[in-house]
């Protein structure tokens, strides 16, 4: 399972297994794919350069996604919409 999605939630390329994303906030994200994916692990790498980011997942087949980056005056997390790229693997 794997694919890009662009910043507003829409997956932009991968395969037929991701189903939907959803832009929930700044920097976070939901995405369904098409089977349970409780006991697999998502990995996701944001497409900007200084910008991180981290899946999980609970249980069932949606996994959580966030985009984020340190302020350069405070130096505190941000939260960041951008492209990422997520791989399930299982």
């Amino acid at each position: 399972i794997a694919g890009m999605v662009d910043p507003n939630g829409v997956i932009f390329a991968g395969s037929s297994r991701l189903l939907s994303a959803i832009h929930t906030g700044l920097g976070t994200y939901s995405v369904t794919v098409d089977s349970d994916v409780s006991y697999c692990t998502p990995t996701v790498t944001a497409y900007s350069g200084y910008v991180y980011a981290s899946a999980y997942n609970f249980n069932g087949s949606t996994v959580q996604v966030t985009l984020w980056y340190l302020d350069s005056t405070t130096h505190l997390p941000t939260g960041y919409d951008g492209y990422f790229y997520l791989t399930v693997n299982c």
